[in-house]
């Protein structure tokens, strides 16, 4: 559980991401994070800080929603080979080693559940 007394003034500390933002997606990612934090006033600092950790961490457990997986534009021959979009888990429940992973697909909404080993994750 989040602690809620986290504030901006014990949380930011010196960093130096120089090695990262040279990086194309690391723009990207601070927009993202903006437009989180936008979008999410009843969320505290410290649950915003958990979600992006969860995120982060559950990074390599991605999957294609098999909805779309059999969508007739990705499947035709000569098909839009970006028509899957990759889908990051918005709920893990952790039984030892094994997370069974919950995702909605960017797409089309669709909900699954995928089980991975924590030690084993999909692709990094």
């Amino acid at each position: 559980m989040p602690k809620p007394d986290v504030t901006y003034d014990t949380a930011v500390r010196s960093f130096n991401h120089e090695n990262f933002a040279k990086l194309a997606a690391y723009p990207a990612l601070r927009d993202a994070l903006n437009d989180l934090c936008n979008q999410s006033s009843e969320v505290t600092l410290a649950e915003l800080l958990e979600a992006v950790r969860d995120m982060t961490l559950t990074a390599p457990f991605a999957d294609c929603c098999g909805v779309c997986r059999r969508h007739p534009e990705y499947l035709k021959p000569g098909g839009d080979p970006t028509y899957l979009k990759m889908a990051w888990p918005h709920a893990v429940e952790r039984k030892g080693r094994w997370l069974k992973c919950t995702y909605r697909c960017p797409r089309c909404s669709h909900i699954w559940t995928c089980g991975y080993s924590v030690d084993a994750p999909g692709l990094i």
